[in-house]
């Protein structure tokens, strides 16, 4: 049966910077998806809705059925989706019903087999066939080949209403990494339990010292869910939800989040945090962002291109040499975009959004990524690359 035959049968208003921010969902136990009831419907389209997830704060677009939508990095705007055989194995045109109109930043695109698919700004949409829960986009940062850029799928995210100065960026405390809300300077932003129920910030004087404040102009007004709380000391602080915000003294540079768990009730505001991983995977700050490391911390690899191009670009010395399969216990489990290959010999290798995983002989530690394009030609238009935690924005 064609496609086509198959699809045949079945308001963030704010005075300041929009910013979009790409996000992911929590890593931990899956969680349902919820209707982002601040945002309003009678902006999208009836085929689509926004939905926000709990232990985070992405919000994402998704379909009638709950799939989160995606595109492709290096698609055309406008044009729809190709239909080439790697693309359509896993992602499919987000198609529109009957009767769907274009709205705002909706459009339709019409394809060429007669139906009308779902684009974005101009982006053409897709949903992933491995998606099984709402709002889980284990399809975010799915590599379809590598040259010299990445070709990436994006999840795709409804914009942020962001304070002047305020980015989303990467940050990382030991092996844990996540986005998160960081002030000017990229300083991590960070909220404590025990603000929450007071409506104030009980954090003194001496407190102040060790957790600063996020200071709140004068002139600066409530918008949204930004609002200002009065301190004891008569100034005024910045708070996101209701919850005052701070940075933390023994942060020294951009990226760090080393207040995050403090005393229990310290905790950075987390934007996204990574897709479900298997134990015995772990994650690693890298010159390249965060990164998949195996038990050791050695960071796990995959070839972007087919298994023909591999053999003619590392042949089987060039392997024994270089790449070591990234070996999964006997009693390991697939999780997220993580599943377990048998291989003939007996072992288990894991593999990544169905590409098989290896580790790089010249890795001498965690957060090493010496085999990051090794073999790569430009006349190839393939190369090894690590495994990247969260996806550049």
């Amino acid at each position: 049966m064609s496609w086509s035959d198959e699809m045949h049968c079945r308001r963030l208003l704010c005075a300041t910077v929009l910013a979009m921010a790409s996000v992911l969902p929590v890593h931990a136990e899956a969680v349902a998806a919820k209707p982002d009831e601040g945002m309003a419907q009678a902006e999208l389209p009836a085929d689509i809705s926004i939905v926000r997830r709990a232990g985070g704060d992405e919000r994402q677009f998704v379909t009638a059925d709950g799939k989160p939508l995606y595109y492709l990095e290096t698609f055309d705007a406008g044009k729809p989706a190709p239909d080439c055989e790697e693309c359509m194995a896993d992602f499919r045109p987000a198609l529109a019903s009957g009767n769907a109109q274009p709205r705002g930043d909706w459009s339709l695109i019409d394809r060429p087999d007669g139906v009308r698919q779902w684009a974005y700004k101009g982006k053409p949409l897709s949903t992933y066939a491995g998606d099984s829960k709402a709002g889980d986009p284990l399809g975010d940062g799915f590599v379809v080949d590598r040259g010299l850029a990445l070709n990436r799928w994006r999840v795709v995210t409804a914009p942020m209403a962001l304070l002047p100065g305020l980015t989303v960026r990467d940050a990382a405390q030991g092996t844990k990494v996540a986005r998160v809300l960081a002030a000017a300077g990229g300083k991590t932003l960070y909220t404590s339990g025990r603000d929450a129920d007071s409506g104030r910030s009980v954090c003194d004087a001496k407190c102040a010292e060790v957790w600063i404040p996020l200071a709140a102009p004068l002139v600066a007004t409530p918008h949204d869910e930004w609002t200002i709380v009065q301190r004891d000391d008569g100034t005024r602080q910045w708070a996101r939800s209701g919850r005052p915000l701070y940075t933390y003294s023994g942060d020294f540079k951009a990226g760090d989040m080393r207040g995050d768990g403090r005393d229990g009730i310290w905790h950075a505001v987390t934007i996204q945090e990574p897709l479900p991983y298997p134990q015995g995977i772990t994650l690693h700050a890298s010159p390249m962002g965060s990164v998949y490391g195996n038990a050791r911390g050695l960071t796990l690899y995959a070839y972007f291109n087919s298994g023909r191009q591999l053999g003619i670009s590392c042949d089987a010395r060039c392997m024994a040499a270089n790449w070591k399969p990234a070996l999964a216990p006997a009693d390991a489990t697939p999780a997220g975009s993580w599943t377990v290959v048998a291989q003939a010999d007996g072992t288990r290798q894991w593999a990544h959004h169905g590409k098989l995983v290896f580790t790089y002989a010249g890795d001498q530690g965690p957060g090493n990524v010496r085999g990051d394009k090794f073999g790569f030609t430009g006349d190839q238009g393939a190369s090894w690359a690590p495994l990247v935690v969260l996806p550049p924005s």
